[in-house]
């Protein structure tokens, strides 16, 4: 008992000393200071008076917010697209101009924050279309080449995902589709002409053509050499060209001209009194221009777009064309810039870079501002910036 004793003794001891070094430490509990501020005032609510345009395309351009009870910093502030966060531009207590960005719908909420007040703005709605969207129902097969017509129907060369051709199905504005030309060939190149008349290619020294009912593709007039692409002019005549040595002419009377140009031709396509004629010389790609003289010949071209100095040599080309109706030459591509906008002055811009991707392998104008395109992934439906220029052999 006596050896218990002592050592209770000693502990509470121990404790004795723990307690009082604690006590001279200054060990005890902190206050936490509190996060009200007594005297915060919130700045106003900002309200959002309404958005310009009246509406907008996903993804696309740059649009701006009205209100007020904005902040004059950028940083300072946001707006909401329902869930998404847009990149501000820049802005003052009543407007905020940002970049647009990539959601759709009929009735987006939008919202603006500013740092210090208390409450965002009250929800408004707003119109903002796909700027570009899937377009009909390919089957489980994937697009080739289109066309179009005058009445917007599109004409599209389908194949299964192993490469095996499945006809050429025409495609109503609606989406739907009906079979069209029937064989199993990969077309290369395909166009609306007089008459109503399907023209195809095949990479084969030869032009086949189908009637405005549809059915077999049959050999219309063979050519000296391959031909990928074509177009018609505004006289009717057809102007084709492959990898080769020339480019072709053929009026209705199926009469055949040359004209040389040894290079590997991509696309064809006539605006105006003029040939434009996409193709690769040596290491480089590029578009370039004939003039299309009275007597059916051509005259000497000049290089129209340096498509390698702009995207690299050996590296991406030019694949497909057309044009606005204002002059603008629509270029689409395997390169990051799906499709390339090229003024008449010899500027170009990208067409609403980030929203689609290549490789572009046709396109082809609709009615107004539809602009169909088909990539190794789909066929779409573009809403573009312009009109198209008219195909001169729908018409």
């Amino acid at each position: 008992m006596k050896k218990t004793s002592k050592f209770v003794t000693a502990f509470m001891a121990v404790v004795a000393l723990l307690a009082m070094t604690l006590q001279m430490n200054g060990c005890k509990p902190q206050e936490i200071p509190s996060l009200y501020d007594p005297n915060w005032k919130s700045l106003p609510q900002p309200i959002v008076d309404s958005l310009s345009p009246s509406f907008s395309l996903g993804g696309v351009g740059t649009l701006t917010v009205y209100g007020k009870n904005f902040s004059t910093k950028v940083d300072s502030e946001g707006v909401f697209f329902n869930s998404t966060l847009a990149t501000l531009v820049s802005g003052t207590s009543t407007r905020i101009v940002l970049k647009t960005p990539n959601v759709t719908g009929d009735s987006v909420q939008v919202r603006v924050y500013v740092i210090g007040a208390a409450d965002f703005s009250p929800t408004i709605l707003y119109k903002m279309l796909p700027a570009i969207s899937p377009f009909g129902t390919l089957l489980g097969n994937l697009p080739g080449v289109l066309t179009t017509d005058s009445a917007g129907n599109s004409y599209v060369n389908l194949k299964t995902k192993a490469g095996v051709g499945q006809g050429t199905y025409k495609f109503t504005p609606n989406g739907s589709s009906t079979a069209f030309e029937t064989s199993t060939n990969i077309w290369f190149g395909i166009k609306v002409g007089p008459g109503g008349y399907l023209y195809l290619a095949r990479n084969l020294a030869a032009v086949f053509r189908v009637g405005p009912g549809g059915g077999a593709a049959a050999l219309w007039v063979k050519t000296p050499g391959k031909v990928t692409d074509m177009d018609f002019d505004q006289n009717g005549v057809l102007w084709t060209g492959g990898n080769g040595t020339a480019i072709y002419s053929i009026n209705q009377a199926s009469v055949v001209k040359s004209f040389p140009f040894p290079a590997n031709i991509h696309a064809v396509k006539v605006y105006g009194a003029d040939l434009y004629v996409a193709a690769g010389i040596d290491s480089s790609e590029a578009v370039w221009k004939f003039p299309i003289l009275a007597s059916g010949d051509l005259g000497t071209p000049q290089k129209y777009f340096d498509f390698s100095a702009v995207y690299g040599y050996n590296t991406y080309s030019p694949l497909a064309m057309a044009f606005s109706q204002g002059g603008d030459l629509y270029i689409g591509t395997d390169a990051p810039d799906a499709i390339v906008i090229v003024h008449a002055d010899g500027s170009h811009e990208p067409l609403y870079p980030g929203v689609f991707a290549p490789t572009v392998q046709s396109l082809s104008w609709g009615s107004g501002t539809n602009l169909y395109i088909s990539t190794t992934s789909g066929l779409f439906r573009v809403v573009a910036p312009a009109s198209g220029a008219p195909n001169y052999g729908a018409q």
